[in-house]
């Protein structure tokens, strides 16, 4: 494993193509601190190239083990404006360690970024490295909303389950309950298609993949859907967002012989209190005739802008979350997690991060544990 207390991360950001739901998130897409163009004048240049290099180092505390670990990945993209309607997009990654979610004894990752075991062979197809290549058409757009269709190697969470305060491994929450819902088994990097459409305040967006293997070694068919609405009120601007995912019959049940489909309904939403203060919750609920570690989701939190205290690239957040109904050899599990993320400069932050959880097992026994961590990030 690779032991490093400065590490990065390399993404996507949007081009403002056509109308896409995922650029349009706050989150998962924030504009990069800066870019760099294949040509001299960016501005011009139909070709563009951001990036991220982030780490972070994690110990664990109160375990059987007390383990400490790092990693470090880096996520290079390109994008092409073939057109103002026509948009290639491809993003690659490549990282060192997995941090403590090799080793952690807990049934969520204390870290859930794209680290060196999620980047090799992925979805069990032998691709290495490539995680999003995609090409989208606007096929309308207008200043009440428009239409897109993607397609090619896609990610689900780009398109469904987002979150204004609970959506970004590398300038929010690590782990993995806090990024998205665990329960809603959404799928990434795979070949798909994704729709978005959106007319004033209401959105909706489907996406369709053909993932080539699942745990059980069997390709399956998924599917997701998420209606958002969003509205400025007294507080400032909510959102909510009811999201549904399905995955075709091919998931080992509970007997440990036959296969069945997987269905989860969730509820993602967020609301801005004034200039500073932010609250969401994520709630969601997977059927469990086939093994599931988890069934039932309750998360909530808080995000805190820098600007309570004269910072304003500065965030904060604190969250919980209980999850339950699994019959995989998990009971229940609580976590908590608070960090504080420091932005250095517009390219350079750094977040302290402490993460408490504990599970209980269908058999009685017990782990749990504190987390404390580190994460830099650096964006280009």
């Amino acid at each position: 494993m690779r032991r490093t207390v400065v590490f990065g991360l390399f993404s996507a950001s949007c081009l403002g193509i056509g109308l896409d739901a995922s650029c349009t998130d706050p989150v998962k897409h924030a504009d990069p601190a800066g870019w760099f163009s294949l040509a001299e004048d960016d501005a011009g240049s139909p070709y563009q190239i951001s990036g991220l290099i982030a780490g972070g180092y994690q110990f664990e505390l109160g375990t059987d083990d007390e383990n400490s670990d790092g990693a470090l990945t880096v996520r290079p993209s390109i994008d092409a404006a073939l057109s103002e309607r026509d948009h290639l997009h491809v993003t690659f990654a490549v990282s060192g360690g997995d941090a403590l979610n090799a080793t952690a004894p807990f049934s969520l990752a204390p870290w859930g970024a794209d680290l060196e075991s999620d980047v090799e062979n992925i979805n069990g197809s032998d691709v290495d490295f490539l995680q999003t290549a995609w090409y989208r058409r606007t096929l309308h757009e207008s200043d009440r909303g428009g239409l897109s269709v993607t397609i090619g190697f896609i990610d689900s969470t780009e398109f469904i389950d987002q979150n204004a305060f609970a959506n970004d491994e590398y300038t929010q929450f690590l782990n993995e309950v806090f990024i998205n819902g665990p329960v809603g088994f959404y799928q990434v990097y795979d070949l798909g298609a994704a729709v978005e459409w959106s007319r004033d305040a209401w959105s909706l967006n489907g996406v369709v993949m053909r993932v080539a293997e699942n745990d059980d070694g069997e390709a399956f068919l998924f599917g997701g859907a998420q209606l958002g609405y969003t509205a400025e009120n007294a507080l400032g601007e909510g959102t909510a967002r009811l999201v549904f995912s399905f995955a075709s019959d091919e998931f080992l049940a509970p007997d440990g012989v036959t296969t069945r489909p997987l269905f989860a309904a969730a509820i993602s939403a967020d609301q801005r209190i004034g200039e500073s203060l932010g609250v969401w919750t994520r709630l969601g609920k997977q059927d469990d005739r086939a093994l599931v570690t988890h069934a039932n989701l309750y998360s909530g939190g808080v995000d805190l802008s820098g600007t309570a205290w004269g910072r304003e690239g500065d965030n904060a957040g604190l969250g919980y979350a209980y999850l339950d109904g699994g019959n995989d050899g998990i009971s229940s599990t609580h976590a908590v997690e608070a960090y504080v993320r420091f932005a250095i400069d517009r390219a350079l932050s750094m977040t302290l991060d402490v993460q408490r959880t504990h599970d209980h097992s269908l058999e009685g026994g017990t782990d749990e544990g504190w987390v404390l961590g580190g994460r830099m990030v650096l964006e280009f």
